[in-house]
């Protein structure tokens, strides 16, 4: 069972166009041999810490300005 209920999609973008410092090891498929290599997105699931007292004033924000 997988509980997505405190996890998030983190999106890492990664461009090293230009860059001849940068050793690609983000991306392990095959190269297209265009500058596409030097570019990279990453998406993957994180659990996401929440605090409570935060969480409750901003609901507590919300609610007031849908009344008013």
């Amino acid at each position: 069972k997988t509980d997505n209920k405190l996890r998030a999609p983190i999106i890492t973008v990664f461009d090293a166009r230009g860059c001849r410092e940068h050793k690609n090891r983000e991306y392990k498929g095959p190269k297209t041999g265009t500058q596409d290599d030097e570019m990279c997105v990453k998406v993957q699931y994180e659990k996401i810490a929440a605090c409570e007292d935060t969480a409750f004033i901003v609901l507590k924000e919300c609610l007031s300005e849908m009344k008013s």
